[in-house]
């Protein structure tokens, strides 16, 4: 019998602030990105500091000249989660802090994420936005939409699904990295991820202020993202709750209107709704098999988890 081991717990309390890695994704923040490096060196000393600019079309990369940190550069525009995804990797320390560079978060609230984290023997710990915080009224509707559907699918009220500040256990984010869209929604499928897998999930209420610079928001493009992210989200943790509703609806369809046809019009099965009831008792089936290859995604990760990789 196979022993199963999990990675080491973080270090000792007295080493919170030594042994981490802060990791900054940031695109086209020229005005902030220098500042928000050098106040985050000064309040933490001693942790790994690795920011990516993400093929920005300002001069973020040249303000970082000389900052002590690592800085390293997408030569195209590769989305969040693929910059989310080269910070992972490229981090040196099991625990790994994501804060975005567009200055809207405090530099404490990293102590208080991290004493959490290490209090509580948390895998991931997330920023929880209270009220005062600034919020982009182009991003709500999307959010409210995306916070139910969230909510729905793991069955508990979840306080923020995508927050971007983060502190997880970076052995257990490298095995759900593959998981991780490249786009705007690592921080919602991340946290999902975690939860679905029963992670020890915390939540540290933290306030956010106002962005430096111009959002790169565009209503259309982003309001379409969001709508393709929750249907991604349901196909990858709940693809039943797809299928099911669309197979159920075609049967009932189907069914009521052959009656209608045979009964009201005297007429034979209708093939159209012979047709439609076929379509939804295979929509059925294809759910189950989708259930099942999501089912087998999903233990293949909590293998990988338990037995160390």
């Amino acid at each position: 019998m196979s022993s199963m081991t999990e990675p080491a717990k973080p270090s000792a309390p007295q080493d919170i602030f030594k042994d981490f890695s802060i990791l900054i994704p940031a695109y086209n923040e020229e005005a902030i990105i220098r500042e928000v490096v050098e106040g985050l060196r000064e309040k933490y000393p001693m942790a790994e500091i690795i920011v990516v600019d993400d093929g920005s079309k300002d001069k973020t990369f040249e303000a970082l000249e000389g900052v002590d940190a690592r800085v390293l550069q997408h030569k195209r525009n590769a989305g969040y989660g693929a910059t989310w995804k080269t910070l992972c990797e490229a981090a040196s320390n099991e625990v790994i802090v994501y804060y975005d560079g567009d200055g809207q978060f405090e530099a404490d609230d990293i102590a208080k994420l991290l004493t959490a984290f290490h209090e509580e023997q948390a895998d991931l710990v997330s920023g929880r936005r209270m009220p005062g915080s600034d919020k982009s009224l182009l991003r709500q509707p999307g959010k409210i939409v995306l916070g139910v559907v969230a909510n729905i699918l793991m069955g508990e009220k979840i306080p923020d699904v995508n927050c971007g500040l983060r502190v997880f256990r970076k052995s257990y984010l490298l095995k759900i990295l593959p998981l991780l869209p490249s786009g705007f929604s690592a921080s919602t499928t991340s946290l999902l991820a975690f939860m679905h897998q029963r992670h020890r999930v915390r939540f540290v209420p933290i306030i956010t202020r106002k962005r430096v610079g111009t959002s790169s928001v565009n209503i259309l493009r982003d309001g379409f993202n969001t709508l393709i992210l929750i249907l991604r989200t349901i196909m990858l943790f709940s693809p039943l709750r797809v299928f099911i509703p669309v197979a159920i609806t075609m049967i009932v369809v189907a069914v009521a209107y052959s009656i209608y046809e045979m009964i009201l019009n005297r007429q034979g099965l209708s093939v159209l709704g012979s047709t439609v009831f076929v379509g939804g008792v295979v929509t059925f089936f294809i759910g189950m098999v989708t259930d099942q290859i999501s089912a087998l995604r999903m233990q293949l990760l909590e293998m990988k988890r338990h037995q160390g990789g």
